[in-house]
């Protein structure tokens, strides 16, 4: 059974674990194509994953719809 839901403050965890697992799309954080401040376009690595996830938390906690989870 599959269930579909909104990206919001309360399913963000799961949204943060797709992209931490194996193979997930943990470099970008599907954060690529979105306008972001210059600190986290220019950031690399460790710290550029940790940005992206912020900006991304960020948006999510703004009410931004960015997406769907199923």
């Amino acid at each position: 059974m599959y269930s579909i839901r909104r990206v919001t403050p309360a399913t963000f965890p799961d949204l943060a674990r797709l992209f931490d697992a194996r193979g997930g799309p943990d470099g970008c954080r599907c954060m690529a194509w979105r306008a972001k401040p210059a600190a986290v376009t220019g950031a690399k690595g460790a710290e550029g994953k940790a940005l992206r996830k912020a900006e991304m938390m960020a948006r999510v906690a703004s009410g931004e719809h960015l997406g769907l989870l199923a």
